[in-house]
């Protein structure tokens, strides 16, 4: 039971940092369809063009060839998860307890890049988890704009 309840936390993880961004829009959106009278940061004016970003963008600095290597943090309750971006579109999520509790020593996922987008899936818990996180530079943020933390 509690090895299960180990993957269960990881999964819920992935997918509120997966999802997130997505529970935001939707949020922000029906707030706006409630009659918000001002835009929020990044959306357009009705009738006006888009407001500034919230987060400065620049050219991306990472592509598919120099983002195979690095390793990002994601925090999963008090866990800290290292995914990793390995070839052919493939990626890896490491915990040192993921081993003990469940009987694996990674959860694997995929990855696709589109310029400044990058997409990651994969299917954690019996979810379909499809996320996208933008690059700006040589750093990775969400639709929010919050950073993702760099391990490697």
């Amino acid at each position: 039971m509690d090895s299960n309840k180990f993957l269960i936390v990881v999964a819920a993880a992935l997918a509120a940092f997966l999802g997130l961004p997505i529970v935001m829009q939707q949020v922000k959106n029906s707030r706006q369809g409630a009659g918000a009278t001002a835009p929020a940061a990044g959306q357009a004016a009705p009738g006006g063009a888009p407001a500034a970003a919230t987060t400065p963008r620049e050219p991306p600095l990472l592509n598919a060839s120099n983002i195979v290597g690095t390793e990002w943090a994601l925090q999963a309750d008090q866990y800290k998860l290292k995914v990793a971006v390995m070839p052919n579109g493939v990626l890896y999520v490491y915990h040192p307890m993921l081993k003990s509790m469940i009987g694996v020593d990674y959860l694997q996922g995929t990855w696709q890049l589109d310029y400044d987008k990058f997409n990651v899936s994969g299917q954690f818990g019996g979810q379909s988890l499809d996320e996208t996180v933008y690059i700006s530079g040589d750093k990775l943020f969400t639709k929010n704009g919050t950073q993702v933390e760099r391990f490697k």
